[in-house]
This record gives structure tokens, sequence and C-alpha cells, in this order.
């Protein structure tokens, strides 16, 4: 799905969302070069089918043990300070369009210098 719509040109537009509800910084996870990602099994019931469990990055506070927290909140605060998203009032709301794929570029990219093996020790 990320690669399908970063590959199309697809935007993105937060619209009053708190700064860790940003799915394409949970996506760019997997691509990260991060030692010792923080895995979760969990389980599902569908009505149709029954029982499923589904392996995945654990997001639940970031997917990786790191000094300053849940770290998705911050790659998109960087990635918000530079000219890349513009800012600005919809309704009683702050708007914030983007284009998806050089935000996953970037949160890969930060990901890795943080978390990963690029980062300090």
């Amino acid at each position: 799905m990320r690669e399908r719509f970063t590959a199309q040109a697809g935007k993105v537009l937060r619209h009053g969302a708190d700064l860790d509800t940003v799915a394409l910084a949970h996506h760019a996870g997997y691509p990260a070069e991060i030692p010792d990602k923080i895995r979760v099994r969990r389980r599902y019931l569908h009505a149709e089918r029954g029982e499923d469990w589904i392996e995945s990055l654990d997001d639940t506070d970031g997917i990786a043990i790191w000094q300053g927290g849940d770290d998705f909140p911050q790659d998109y605060r960087d990635y918000r300070s530079s000219s890349a998203v513009r800012t600005g009032p919809v309704g009683h709301c702050e708007a914030e369009p983007f284009d998806a794929g050089p935000f996953v570029r970037f949160a890969v990219d930060w990901s890795n210098r943080h978390l990963g093996t690029a980062a300090p020790r």
C-alpha cells in the first residue's frame, strides 16, 4: 500500500490530528535499518472467519527503544519544521498538507539516524 501510494505521488492532509497519528511514519519503520525492532503479535476476531493473529511492529510507543521516548511524533515534528509542510487553518483546526513520498524518505532516514545502526550508542 505504502509503495503504491508514494510512487503515485500521494498527498496527505492532516486536519487537527495528534502528532503521532501519521500512518506513513509507522509504515516507514519497516524499511528502516533498525536493530531490535519491537514486534508484537495481536489477536483479531472476524465475524466471517473467526480468529486471526497478525504480527507487526509494535507502534504503541515507538518501534525501538529511544532516549527521546516515542519516536513517531518526533520524526513528524522534525519534518513539519522544514518547508515541506504548509500549515493553515481550516475551520477550527490546523491543516497540514504534504507529499507522501518525500515524507516517507525523510522518516526512514530519520529512523536510521536516530534509532538505527547509524544512531549514536
